[in-house]
């Protein structure tokens, strides 16, 4: 487990440095960078980026911004998360320096969940801009947005396939469904059983199973 310095204002005097180990956390979200190097990590609604072999942690954003799902471009120049820093969920970009935050998305509604398609040229994403939670493209170059799924249930916590041509996503908890972006055909791959809560769905690298997160009678599985 990391054990970062604590950074910023307050927590160095004069050349003395207090540290504190990390061995637990509520609401901790970590991911490796592509090369293996580095961990983006939400603690406590802020992003933070540490070595992954161990050492000091360096702070991205402040507690105004209220992050959530960290998750690095495919080529590690950049990370992009959620915030509520606006009263809703946006979608926003930093490099792993600290620099180049930029915002992504703007409006009235939230807009979570990114991921970097594998070319590293589109995030997917679920927004509630049609009056309830779907998923929807956006292309970092031109900054336009498309819908992929979106029907009268909520779906939301999208996954590329490692080849970029299919998104799976959770709806209404009760299953994740696989849409072809080529075809716009949709299928289900997996059907929860009664009272059984789905989550987190993820591609195996050889793009032909997913894993996923069930939480039945009181346990938490993959």
């Amino acid at each position: 487990v990391a054990t970062p310095a604590l950074a910023g204002k307050g927590h160095e005097t004069g050349d003395r440095e207090r540290r504190v180990t990390l061995r637990q956390g509520t609401d901790v979200a970590a991911q490796l960078s592509p090369d293996g190097r580095m961990i983006a990590m939400d603690l406590v609604s802020v992003l933070w980026v540490l070595p992954a072999s161990g050492g000091p942690a360096r702070r991205l954003t402040s507690d105004l911004f209220d992050i959530a799902q960290p998750e690095w471009a495919p080529d590690g120049s950049t990370i992009t998360f959620q915030s509520y820093r606006d009263g809703n969920f946006n979608l926003w970009l930093i490099r792993p320096d600290g620099s180049g935050l930029r915002q992504l998305t703007h409006g009235p509604y939230d807009h979570r969940e990114p991921r970097f398609a594998p070319d590293g040229r589109r995030i997917a994403f679920s927004s509630d801009r049609s009056g309830s939670y779907g998923i929807h493209l956006l292309d970092l170059d031109t900054g336009q947005t498309r819908v992929v799924a979106d029907s009268e249930l909520e779906e939301y916590e999208p996954a590329w396939s490692p080849d970029g041509t299919r998104i799976a996503f959770v709806v209404a908890n009760t299953r994740i469904d696989v849409v072809d972006l080529a075809s716009g055909v949709r299928t289900t791959a997996v059907t929860a059983p009664n009272a059984a809560v789905l989550h987190s769905p993820a591609w195996t690298p050889d793009g032909r199973d997913l894993v996923y997160h069930r939480l039945l009678d009181g346990r938490s599985e993959l």
